[in-house]
């Protein structure tokens, strides 16, 4: 199982729903191509929805869109698992689907630290590492039991990586959870308690009645473990010595809450979003409503939060300081603003209809653009949801040959820059900038006519000083920045130095990347948001 193939983008219609367009080669950056993204961004409204078809003609009557994460390269990656596939989306809406193996059932999904990209094959019991320019399997880790004939299947669902880089699964048909290191080939697994009642069990696709049915893992900042248990009203930790520890939910009157996401929110508060108990006898009851609860580790106890409309699905981290953000499978996404005693206010953001088709929401989480985006596993779409901090990622390339740094934040020219043949290394995203015209200046663009490098200046003596030099010629008006941090609240500032040696300007966000002599003589050259962090919680 070494290679993969890339599906044709022939969308199926459906209503109300934005078609992609392919990914392609892209194109070079130009004003207008900058001006027409910027101000698509710009004017996107709190609560708009743009909702991407990913369901292709062939895939007939199945549809099944699970996982969602954000990409270190700036693009919004995603699973189709009875599609056997994985995709990415572009911010602007391009896609691009990678086959998988027939029958391996791709399922969890995330980057590493350096960039990696992993995904689960639950029906093989596999952890693969993908090409990014392809989708080809570079790697291949087994999850599987020493003696699957007699052990049964394992079925790695939920999925992420630690601190450490090890890669950690739940198996959900299994009632193990474990981790491989990818440095070192190394394995360990952890049974839960109600393994030997359910063992063996030798099929993917079902769960015991009797089993935990461990679904989702994340981590907090120590680096501890947090599961939760879709049949057992539990969440569980695995801490830093291996102590495996189980709580129950309370406050939701029943004992069947079916816990479904994990993640660690403000104030180092743990949150567990709650599909319900979901029997018929309780149908239309409080009992059988979904909602998020919240756990603090320090006096194991839960607030809970039920809710009022449908089963509840994922949630993740907001973008905006403070919230927190779960689904409804069906009718709306709710943020809530959080503080040290808990729920401060909650704010309902109904969703556009899609015609004929439940959305059935899956999974939520920050995209590299500051809105959110999600899955409806029902009928195929990837979704983006505008938020208050939404704004234009802009990623650094270095040139692999002339060392010339570039920057670019449209997506027409960063997946260019990102093929094989451009040349460019690896982006670097320095921020997030702004959609407030109000607050925000345009950084200008310069060609250094002497070494060749792009330029940028926010300062407008330096601007004109520069418009009137032979040295320098004048490009455009480029992505948007602040000028002083006073401006917006959680700025970081943006670092220009001059490399004497190379005679060139460099750019940096970290004053560690740099030699401290380098960073002696640096001066801010603006401020800005900080790219949200890689929390795509699946």
């Amino acid at each position: 199982m070494s290679g993969s193939g890339h599906s044709q983008l022939d969308v199926q219609s459906v209503n109300n729903v934005t078609q992609p367009r392919p990914i392609g080669r892209g194109e070079w950056w130009s004003e207008a191509a900058f001006q027409d993204f910027f101000t698509s961004v710009f004017e996107r409204e709190l609560g708009n929805v743009i909702d991407y078809n990913v369901h292709l003609d062939s895939d007939k009557d199945v549809y099944n869109t699970h996982e969602i994460y954000s990409g270190p390269d700036g693009m919004v990656y995603f699973t189709q698992s009875m599609h056997d596939r994985v995709g990415r989306l572009t911010l602007d809406g391009r896609v691009e689907l990678f086959e998988l193996p027939k029958g391996s059932y791709p399922h969890g999904i995330r980057f590493s630290e350096d960039g990696r990209l992993y995904v689960t094959l639950e029906d093989f019991d596999q952890i693969v590492e993908l090409s990014k320019r392809d989708g080809s399997i570079i790697t291949t880790y087994s999850v599987a039991f020493d003696n699957p004939q007699t052990e049964g299947v394992v079925g790695p669902h939920g999925f992420a990586i630690d601190p450490q880089g090890k890669l950690w699964y739940t198996g959900r048909t299994s009632d193990v959870l474990g981790w491989v290191d990818p440095a070192t080939g190394e394995h360990r697994r952890f049974e839960l308690p109600t393994r030997a009642a359910i063992a063996p069990n030798f099929n993917h696709d079902a769960i015991k009645p009797a089993a935990s049915a461990p679904i989702n893992i994340e981590f907090d900042q120590v680096g501890n473990a947090w599961f939760v248990n879709l049949q057992t009203n539990q969440i569980g930790r695995i801490d830093l010595n291996d102590k495996l520890s189980l709580f129950e939910i309370e406050g939701f009157g029943t004992d069947n809450t079916r816990p479904i996401n994990i993640y660690q929110g403000p104030e180092g508060f743990i949150w567990v979003t709650i599909e319900g108990d979901n029997s018929p006898e309780l149908v239309g009851s409080q009992q059988s409503l979904g909602g998020i609860a919240r756990f603090d580790p320090a006096s194991e106890t839960f607030t809970s939060y039920p809710q009022t409309l449908s089963k509840g699905a994922g949630g993740v981290v907001g973008v905006k300081p403070d919230s927190v953000w779960f689904q409804y499978q069906e009718n709306d996404l709710v943020r809530l603003d959080v503080d040290e005693s808990g729920r401060r206010d909650q704010t309902v953001f109904p969703l556009p209809d899609i015609g004929s088709r439940n959305r059935v929401m899956h999974r939520i989480g920050q995209g590299p653009d500051g809105s959110m985006w999600f899955t409806s596993l029902n009928a195929d779409l990837v979704s983006q949801i505008a938020t208050e901090e939404q704004g234009l990622p802009v990623y650094s390339f270095d040139a692999s040959s002339t060392r010339n740094q570039y920057l670019s934040s449209v997506p027409q020219e960063w997946t260019l820059l990102l093929s094989e043949s451009s040349g460019a290394e690896e982006p670097d995203p320095l921020f997030l900038s702004t959609a407030d015209l109000s607050d925000s200046v345009s950084t200008s663009r310069f060609r250094d006519q002497i070494t060749g490098q792009t330029v940028w200046t926010a300062d407008p003596t330096e601007r004109f000083i520069w418009s009137q030099s032979f040295r320098y010629e004048y490009i455009a008006e480029d992505f948007r920045v602040f000028d002083e941090i006073n401006d917006a609240q959680n700025l970081i500032p943006v670092y220009r130095t001059f490399d004497d040696q190379a005679r060139v300007f460099r750019w940096y966000v970290d004053p560690l990347s740099v030699d401290p002599a380098d960073h002696a003589s640096a001066n801010i050259a603006w401020f800005a948001h900080a790219i949200p962090d890689n929390a795509m919680y699946g």
